[in-house]
């Protein structure tokens, strides 16, 4: 978090940071001079994208006191304990995964140290999104806890990004149904099913409502889509980092933009130091997916057996989709911790299907469980 406010300030003139902690402080002398509905009014007049992260901050500098240093850390925190989510998702969705190889992972690629530790949409989302896929994961293993802790998670991303809400839910649908002996091992059986799906579906309308209008989109169609794509590819193609993207429109531009969504910029491609630390991190990425080739080739083995690896790679493939349209390396690489932690669950199946990895040292959970 330190190096990322001191990079923050040393480096550019301008930053997103600056306009939450200013906003936020704002709010947070307004609630203890009396009037923070009249300051609220101005500073949060939608709660949706931007303005919503400005109400977060004030709500935590209400408790803290307004300091720059102080929120980046803060907000870092959160970002880890989405982390910490990810990873317990793992543990309780797919026990077989090797997870020591999924923590170094998670916790130590460099997107995930850097973007999301200052005051932002993306320390927000790396903890709603934690949360989100923590509860997917125990509603997978048919503990109802997982509904209300998935809720908080989807209402936290809800805020700033409807969109990836969206993404959510449309993932957790698509596993809900193809997990296999979901019937028999329910306790209500076939109705708790038709149950958990239209509570899904209800959820699903509501989130895709609310992304239209973040959007500002009329009807829910390909034209919307449509239109966000086009408004998308003409807001990114600029600033000096702006690269032709490859639009999916049809599954042959799928590979092209999963490069571009995922692993771009190349070393050739980086025209700074910022991009070059960005371009080795892409080339680590495609060399642990070269290594991770064996286990991938057994990935549709896992769709029906393991919900949560079926969640992780919709999510995956949807966002490509979605963010396919940007054409910015700046923009991409700030983007991709949303769907790096999910993108990592693909590389942790373990060697041999339905088998655990070889001296594999006792998680987190093991071992509390012994101790109780």
């Amino acid at each position: 978090s330190i190096a990322r406010y001191v990079l923050t300030y040393g480096l550019y003139d301008a930053a997103d940071a600056t306009d939450y902690h200013e906003s936020g402080t704002r709010l947070a002398e307004a609630f203890w001079a009396g009037n923070y509905a009249r300051v609220a009014e101005v500073e949060v007049p939608e709660l949706t994208g931007t303005p919503f992260i400005r109400l977060v901050t004030g709500i935590i500098y209400i408790f803290t006191k307004p300091t720059l240093l102080g929120g980046f850390i803060i907000f870092a925190w959160l970002s880890f304990l989405g982390l910490f989510f990810f990873y317990k998702a793992v543990v309780v969705g797919f026990p077989e995964a090797n997870h020591r190889r999924y923590a170094f992972l998670v916790f130590f690629l460099p997107s995930m140290l850097y973007w999301p530790s200052s005051i932002g949409k993306e320390a927000w989302i790396s903890f709603g999104l934690g949360l989100a896929s923590y509860g997917i994961a125990l509603i997978m293993r048919h503990q109802p806890l997982g509904y209300p802790v998935a809720g908080l998670g989807l209402l936290a991303t809800a805020g700033p990004r409807p969109h990836i809400t969206v993404l959510c839910v449309v993932s957790l649908m698509l596993a809900y149904m193809l997990r296999r002996r979901s019937w028999r091992e329910t306790a209500m059986g076939p109705v708790g099913k038709v149950v958990g799906l239209v509570v899904l579906l209800g959820v699903g309308v509501v989130v895709v409502s609310k992304a239209a209008a973040f959007f500002e989109v009329d009807n829910v169609s390909a034209e919307g889509v449509e239109q966000v794509f086009d408004y998308t590819s003409q807001q990114s193609g600029q600033g000096g980092s702006e690269f032709e993207p490859v639009r999916v429109k049809s599954p042959k531009e799928f590979p092209s933009a999963m490069l571009a969504v995922l692993f771009r910029p190349m070393p050739w491609e980086a025209s700074n130091a910022q991009a070059l630390i960005a371009a080795a991190e892409g080339t680590l990425m495609l060399v642990l997916c070269a290594a991770a080739l064996p286990q991938l080739l057994r990935l549709p083995k896992y769709l029906f057996r393991v919900p949560y690896v079926a969640y992780a790679l919709t999510y995956t493939v949807m966002f490509v989709i979605a963010f396919s349209s940007i054409g910015n390396f700046g923009i991409l690489t700030r983007q991709r911790t949303q769907v790096l932690p999910l993108l990592l669950v693909l590389l942790v199946l373990p060697r041999e299907a339905g088998r655990p990895e070889p001296a594999r040292p006792p998680t987190l959970e093991e071992r509390t469980r012994v101790l109780a």
